[in-house]
């Protein structure tokens, strides 16, 4: 089985990060809670990916 790199786990986890703001301002602007989540609550799963995302990165 291939391993992936770091690198290419932090892209993927950034970019889940960017889809979840997308959706928090889906939420915000059109007022359409997508999985019954809030615009806040997207953003805060948005927020964890991404830090996560550069832990990845650096360990």
């Amino acid at each position: 089985m291939k391993k992936v790199d770091k690198k290419t786990t932090s892209l993927a986890l950034l970019v889940l990060s960017l889809v979840g703001i997308l959706l928090a301002a889906l939420d915000y602007i059109g007022n359409v809670p997508v999985l019954n989540l809030g615009a806040d609550s997207w953003l805060l799963v948005s927020i964890v990916v991404a830090v996560y995302a550069v832990y990845a990165k650096s360990a």
